[in-house]
């Protein structure tokens, strides 16, 4: 009888916080409250018990029903991690990974430095061209514009300020278009008439500086507002932030090409293409955007490039594999199908990138998706094609 009470006593105090208010896993359960983890680290490996998940599952139920994803995203992880059903059981495991820059990618895919400086040469003469450049320019000013736009009537001077000037920019860069592809325009270069007013970068950039100067301020205001117009405006900030790195090494080249001759503009396109790729590093957020813009011909919209979770391990035969995927607090069609779009977005530049980088062995890449109700409500996972990839859609309470 002593002993039997000595092992309940001991059950007890490995309970969840519900249940006892203490012990090992009442510490992890209100550290996945709190959301403690740091966004990309190595996960840990253990397996929780029953008592533990059934606490954690009821809390899922009316986390989701609120408003903090965090919280919710970092208590669902900790539930799919101790299922201990393959792959979760093996491999090394990572949280939430926003992907941001070249580094960001390497780093998930634990490319070694000399793999990274072959990605960078590779990738940079590629998205660093002419139209790229203008086309990732413009997507920046267009996504500003509709992030202040999207405040309606009730937007503040500094939103409405925000998106007069970028419409102002995208009209300037408009004005040097040209309907005939440049290849078959053949005049002569002439000389510039005195007096006359050349455009360049640097006017580009200045307008782009008092654009995030408004942003920052309407930022700062944001406080009270809808959590989605906060975001979308931090979005935009962020992103004209990071084209201005690129600005600053192009300011003084020519911005148009109507006006000029053929070998001329030829020679402005070969030096911007020849300034950022000598100037955007590795760790640069703007080459991240050419990149996206190349890949997807826009710089991201509401698509993020992240997953909430991953894992990574070996396969057979020389392969590797990394499961990564999402967690959502509703499993109807729409979610599911924008989780969807967000993974393959990811996973084409995962791919990318590895296939760069020359890797010995081959990349297999499988996305899950992690939901309450919906399309997950039947105990079996669904399995989705999209482009040629697989996306699994489980449950995270069992019926």
């Amino acid at each position: 009888m002593r002993r039997f009470l000595m092992g309940l006593a001991k059950l007890f105090r490995r309970t969840p916080a519900c249940f006892s208010g203490g012990g090992r896993w009442s510490l992890l359960l209100r550290r996945r409250r709190s959301g403690g983890e740091e966004e990309g680290e190595e996960e840990e490996d253990e397996l929780l018990p029953e008592e533990w998940r059934r606490a954690a599952r009821g809390r899922l139920i009316r986390l989701a029903g609120g408003n903090s994803s965090a919280e919710f995203k970092s208590l669902a992880r900790s539930v799919i991690w101790s299922s201990g059903s393959s792959p979760w059981s093996t491999g090394k495991k990572r949280g939430a990974v926003a992907l941001k820059s070249l580094t960001g990618v390497c780093n998930l895919l634990e490319i070694t430095a000399q793999q990274r400086k072959a990605v960078r040469l590779a990738i940079s003469p590629q998205v660093t061209e002419h139209r790229i450049w203008r086309g990732a320019v413009e997507g920046v000013l267009r996504e500003v514009a509709a992030a202040c736009s999207r405040r309606g009537p009730r937007r503040s001077p500094g939103a409405a300020m925000a998106e007069q000037i970028a419409a102002c920019c995208l009209q300037f860069l408009a004005a040097g278009e040209q309907e005939t592809p440049l290849w078959m325009q053949l005049a002569p270069e002439r000389k510039t008439e005195p007096g006359e007013r050349r455009r360049d970068w640097a006017e580009v950039l200045e307008m782009v500086n008092h654009l995030c100067a408004c942003l920052a301020k309407e930022k700062d205001k944001e406080q009270e507002k809808e959590k989605e117009e906060e975001e979308a405006l931090c979005a935009a900030l962020e992103k004209a932030e990071a084209m201005k790195e690129g600005l600053r090494h192009i300011k003084d080249l020519l911005l148009e090409r109507e006006e000029i001759g053929y070998k001329e503009a030829r020679r402005q396109d070969c030096l911007v293409q020849k300034r950022l790729c000598k100037s955007l590093g590795h760790t640069s957020r703007c080459l991240f955007l050419l990149l996206l813009h190349y890949l997807y011909g826009s710089i991201g919209g509401d698509d993020n490039l992240a997953v909430d979770f991953c894992v990574i391990r070996p396969g057979a035969r020389d392969r590797r594999e990394m499961h990564a995927g999402v967690i959502l607090s509703a499993g109807d069609a729409a979610a599911v199908s924008h989780a969807v779009r967000q993974l393959d977005r990811v996973f084409g530049l995962l791919e990318l990138v590895w296939k760069t980088a020359e890797a010995k062995s081959a990349l297999e890449l499988h996305g899950h998706i992690w939901c309450l109700g919906g399309a997950a409500e039947k105990s079996e996972s669904i399995v989705l094609h999209s482009r040629g990839r697989q996306f699994f859609i489980h449950h995270l309470i069992k019926p």
